[in-house]
C-alpha cells in the first residue's frame, strides 16, 4: 500500500466501499416460478407426440459400430502419437 499514491488510495477505498454497502434487493414473486402448459394441444395429442418420438433402444447397432471404429481411431490415433514422440526425442 506505501506504493500507491493518494489518488489511487482513494479509488481503492471508493471501490471497496460500494462493494460492502448493501445493494437494494428487487421484489421476488415466486407466483413468477411455476404456471400453466400453454398449448392448444390435448394431453392426448401431447401424449402421442412425446411417445413417437422415443428412440429405439433395441436397435443399439449403429451405437456399436460408432463404439467399435472410435475405438480402433483412439488406438491407431494413440499408436502414431506414440512413435511420433519416440521418434521426437531420438
Amino acid at each position: 500500500m506505501k506504493d500507491l499514491d493518494n489518488k489511487a488510495k482513494k479509488s481503492l477505498i471508493n471501490k471497496l466501499t460500494r462493494s460492502i454497502e448493501k445493494k437494494s434487493k428487487k421484489e421476488f414473486d415466486i407466483n413468477k416460478m411455476f404456471g400453466a402448459w400453454n398449448d392448444n394441444k390435448s394431453s392426448d395429442e401431447i401424449i402421442s407426440e412425446i411417445k413417437s418420438a422415443r428412440v429405439n433402444k433395441l436397435n443399439t447397432e449403429s451405437f456399436e459400430r460408432n463404439i467399435y471404429w472410435t475405438r480402433i481411431f483412439v488406438f491407431i490415433f494413440l499408436e502414431v502419437n506414440s512413435n511420433l514422440t519416440k521418434n521426437f526425442k531420438k
